[in-house]
């Protein structure tokens, strides 16, 4: 579990950035095959939506891959392998996208599950983009995105830690 003499801090937030780092990537290859597409079929995709709109959708993306890229990482860690860790970040992901309203309108669920799973990372990256796409995001929006990530990270590092323990 000792990476080279590394510590879990520098364990974690590298596994982390590379997360975050494929995630962009991915957003970038994605919104380029758009354009790509809607230029060889002579769609008029600026009268619709122009450069700076993208890059300011992508630049409006960012906190929600920072927050998602925290979570995956933490549902890594907490499971025991490779194999593990994929099918528990599917379920789970699966599972608060269909508590968090990705599938049908948050408001057919009970109050008190509504309540909880806003607080949860894809509830609060939904509430961010609904803000932002609508207008401006909310900057309390944002400030409990960072706060989540943080959080996230910390727990991370602690589970990390307590690994590292375990096998010494």
């Amino acid at each position: 579990m000792k990476a080279r003499g590394q510590n879990e801090i520098i364990q974690v937030l590298g596994s982390y950035i590379a997360y975050v780092s494929f995630m962009l990537i991915f957003i970038l290859f994605v919104l380029t095959a758009v354009l790509l597409f809607c230029y060889l079929n002579d769609y008029m995709f600026e009268d619709l939506v122009g450069i700076q709109e993208l890059i300011q959708f992508f630049v409006t993306l960012l906190p929600v891959v920072l927050v998602l890229g925290a979570f995956q990482v933490l549902l890594y860690e907490l499971s025991g392998n490779l194999l593990s860790g994929v099918m528990i970040q599917f379920i789970i992901v699966m599972m608060l996208g269909y508590l968090s309203g990705c599938f049908y309108p948050i408001s057919f669920l009970p109050e008190n599950i509504s309540k909880v799973t806003k607080q949860l990372p894809i509830g609060l990256s939904i509430q961010y983009m609904n803000h932002s796409l609508g207008s401006e995001p909310l900057f309390i929006d944002t400030i409990r995105i960072y706060i989540s990530i943080f959080i996230l990270l910390i727990i991370t590092i602690w589970v990390r830690k307590e690994k590292i323990k375990r096998w010494e």
